[in-house]
């Protein structure tokens, strides 16, 4: 039985571009030592990943798609960016407010202005400590965050939904069936759901 949209729960995925959609081996080949004048473009294999991540996301979740990136601050001009080479989301984009502090921390104030924590953000220090020890409940299973950085996320959100990816090679398919197998979902029967 294939689960409607409103039947869906909500997955979040967060998402940065430096470093996750534009690789080092991807700038190293496509532009071979050459200047870069403004946007570097990202590397199309990260961009199929980040496609096939979201299309098996799809299968089970309602996946809203959220930009952790510096570029975010310009958020209409990141959305056709990443359009422009071959991002296939077809639903409003969503960005962390641009704000000083460290990446998690903008993550978490953002799951909670979804409502998506029962908890709120503004006693810090007590809901940091309090947030590692609650790993386990459902309203912090239902996102991740896929980044080349895990250094401003540990602080504030659980090592178990953060995906690390490697800064050389950026998001990949393998990376991605990770992130499906831990969310329940079979990449290899995707296609059969």
């Amino acid at each position: 039985m294939k689960l409607r949209k409103q039947d869906k729960e909500k997955f979040y995925l967060f998402t940065g571009i430096e470093q996750t959609l534009v690789s080092k081996n991807w700038l190293d080949t496509y532009y071979s030592g050459l200047p870069i004048y403004g946007e570097a473009a990202p590397d199309p294999q990260c961009i199929k990943a980040l496609n096939y991540l979201i299309q098996g996301l799809e299968k089970k979740y309602d996946v809203k798609l959220v930009v952790t990136s510096k570029k975010r601050e310009f958020e209409s001009n990141c959305e056709h960016y990443l359009k422009l080479y071959g991002l296939d989301y077809h639903k409003p984009m969503f960005f962390t407010k641009f704000v000083a502090g460290p990446r998690g921390e903008k993550v978490v104030d953002f799951l909670e202005d979804q409502g998506a924590s029962p908890l709120t953000f503004h006693t810090a220090p007590l809901y940091v400590r309090f947030i590692k020890n609650f790993k386990d409940n459902p309203d912090f299973k239902n996102y991740v965050v896929v980044d080349g950085s895990a250094a401003k996320l540990s602080k504030y959100i659980p090592s178990s939904q953060i995906k690390r990816v490697s800064k050389k090679t950026g998001l990949t398919q393998s990376v991605a069936d990770e992130i499906l197998l831990q969310n329940g979902i079979d990449p290899l029967l995707m296609n059969m759901i």
